[in-house]
């Protein structure tokens, strides 16, 4: 099942709300996670130190990537997940 929305959409609604995403893991398992990027629901411990920087190549130009990090909301910390892998967006 292809997924209507793109990488930039989804990071757009997590930094408005919570987010059910279901991803494929590394492993090959499946799980469910609510996530969200926003600060207002992430725990005042836990708010992001600095902008994250990016990955850069040899010649300085910004490796994209398909992780999201994301802040978990029922394990209450950090996680990513590679977007090529979501498989259901709620």
């Amino acid at each position: 099942m292809e997924l209507q929305i793109t990488k930039e959409e989804l990071v757009e609604k997590l930094q408005t709300e919570a987010v059910s995403v279901t991803f494929t893991k590394a492993d090959g398992s499946e799980r469910t996670m609510l996530c969200t990027k926003m600060v207002s629901k992430i725990p005042e411990a836990q708010h992001p130190k600095t902008d994250k920087v990016a990955k850069l190549d040899e010649n300085g130009n910004v490796i994209e990537t398909d992780l999201i990090t994301v802040f978990d909301l029922e394990k209450e910390g950090w996680r990513s997940f590679n977007f090529s892998k979501v498989k259901v967006i709620q």
